[in-house]
């Protein structure tokens, strides 16, 4: 619920967005997040299997918090934002901003759903960064079988890259009336 006033706060002017494009905001994310002050960022997760070395620096520009994930093991590791709660079969569009050094093959992005029959719900994959903020999106619709509370957005670092992923304002979007 934070995130979604945050969201609103910082696009107040742009309001028309969600009525003309069909979309209900239901989840949103600003990598600023630590209400109980531990240093930590709230919802932030990190899988690192054995060789990876995946990391984040929580980083500050301006009035924007944003996160710089770097990985430079053998082995792909993720950050991941944690619980989320979608519904079943529902269609969502997921939208980061993201910018970066790392080459194509090096940065992926996951709608997962723990415990679903396939838990990848939907993905984008090779993402190609530059040195500027952009928005990268991906739409997919959940299974019937997804239990509402157990998904993550994964934001994955394939490692064997020297360079960086920068991400802030995960936001996901579900269309209206677009109930199966």
């Amino acid at each position: 619920a934070i995130g979604e006033v945050q969201y609103l706060y910082k696009n107040i002017d742009n309001i028309e967005k969600l009525v003309n494009d069909s979309l209900n905001i239901d989840f949103a994310y600003y990598f600023d997040l630590d209400i109980n002050n531990d240093g930590n960022l709230d919802m932030l997760a990190t899988y690192k299997p054995e060789g990876s070395q995946i990391e984040h620096e929580a980083l500050v520009e301006g009035d924007d918090s944003y996160i710089r994930i770097t990985n430079k093991g053998e082995v792909y590791g993720f950050k991941y934002i944690t619980p989320i709660s979608l519904e079943p079969n529902t269609t969502y569009v997921v939208e980061l901003k993201a910018r970066g050094t790392t080459k194509p093959e090096t940065f992926n992005l996951y709608a997962w759903s723990n415990g679903a029959a396939e838990p990848k719900q939907g993905e984008l994959t090779a993402i190609e960064l530059d040195n500027n903020w952009r928005t990268y999106s991906f739409e997919f619709t959940t299974d019937s079988d997804i239990e509402p509370g157990r998904q993550s957005i994964r934001i994955q670092h394939n490692g064997k890259d020297m360079g960086y992923i920068d991400v802030k304002d995960l936001i996901i979007f579900s269309k209206k009336g677009d109930l199966i």
